[in-house]
């Protein structure tokens, strides 16, 4: 595979991210009828964004939820022009990582068109859904088979499936900004592209989604203080102080750390350890963070040098420095992390470091 072509394949997979929302069956559990076939122009497309009904200037949390489960009306299957119509016409998608932005609501249809024709039926299910004013953060699951080509690669008929964070501004009633996080590395281990150590696919049926609406209450400020000591603890290099954050039974699903959850205080206590001795002088940026009931979502910049063995890769120290974006989710229950999701591109990273190990 070409360096060209792999870019393409990481810009791609995460401007598929606003499919989260989708879904595959109507209110009620019934299936959805037949459409006409998607317009398959770009006029097409902003055709239908001029036509579009002018929602609500401001939208209430219950209205994002609403807005979002509207998405899988024009999803499955897709249509192209009713997708653009939930984007304001300036709208843009950005893939932290990659330093792409697609703008305007047909060209971004057009990227779920092409990403998804490569996966014919591709199963998404929305896993998380974060409200806090006119902004949003969004969690799913996609599952398919690379059975079409992909960007002019040649399908590999290997099945996928891959989580992805969006974080969502909303202005004039619609979606209006969106950043996109995915991890890379995993995608392309199970597309049989990667040859390092990748998550491998997982056919479980998903859980219900869980949408909460913030409230702006005390408990919510007690679950973003506990977000910030976690950030000030880990540039403070103090593996211990950041570990008792977590609860006994926690769970660490996190890329960077390893391809596989980690459970338990100790576990997670032994993988911060590890990758501070990979990157002895790693630092987290200032937090981008809210709350949403026990649910705490931050985007922020992860930068330091490799000065160490770094497990993940299995890649000794190099001296590069590194800099990556990074969102990430906590679930607090009772002042203790529960669990944690961190969404990043260890594609992004593997690159930096010159360990992306490709089959040619």
């Amino acid at each position: 595979m070409r360096c060209s072509q792999l870019i393409c394949v990481f810009s791609v997979l995460a401007l598929s991210a606003a499919v989260v929302a989708c879904g595959n069956k109507d209110d009620g559990g019934k299936k959805k009828k037949n459409r006409q076939p998607p317009p398959t122009t770009t006029a097409a497309v902003d055709a239908a964004v001029k036509i579009a009904p002018t929602p609500p200037a401001k939208l209430s949390g219950a209205q994002i939820v609403a807005l979002m489960d509207g998405l899988s009306g024009v999803m499955s299957p897709l249509d192209p022009g009713k997708l653009a119509g939930f984007y304001t016409p300036g709208a843009a998608y950005v893939v932290e990582g990659s330093g792409k932005t697609v703008t305007g609501g047909g060209k971004i249809a057009g990227y779920y068109r092409d990403f998804l024709a490569a996966f014919p039926g591709m199963k998404i299910d929305q896993l998380l859904l974060l409200v806090n004013g006119q902004r949003a953060a969004l969690v799913y699951r996609a599952r398919g088979t690379n059975s079409k080509p992909m960007m002019g690669i040649n399908p590999t008929n290997k099945k996928v499936s891959f989580t992805v964070y969006e974080h969502l501004d909303f202005a004039d009633g619609r979606i209006d900004r969106v950043l996109g996080y995915a991890d890379n590395l995993d995608f392309l281990g199970q597309l049989g592209v990667y040859k390092g150590r990748y998550r491998k696919y997982d056919g479980k049926p998903s859980p219900d989604r869980i949408a909460v609406v913030a409230k702006g209450d005390d408990a919510e400020r007690e679950n973003m203080a506990v977000a910030t000591k976690l950030k000030d603890y880990f540039n403070a290099k103090d593996v211990k102080a950041a570990a008792a954050l977590y609860a006994k039974d926690a769970v660490v699903v996190d890329p960077l750390l390893s391809s596989e959850d980690i459970k338990g205080h100790n576990a997670i206590r032994a993988a911060l350890g590890r990758f501070r001795k990979a990157f002895a002088d790693a630092n987290l940026s200032e937090l981008k963070a809210w709350a949403a009931g026990n649910y705490v979502t931050a985007r922020f910049r992860l930068t330091g040098s490799h000065t160490g063995r770094y497990q993940r890769l299995g890649l000794n120290k190099t001296g590069k420095r590194i800099g990556l974006d990074v969102a990430m989710v906590l679930r607090i229950d009772k002042g203790k992390i529960a669990r944690q999701w961190v969404f990043a591109d260890a594609a992004e990273l593997a690159h930096q470091l010159g360990a992306l190990k490709l089959n040619q």
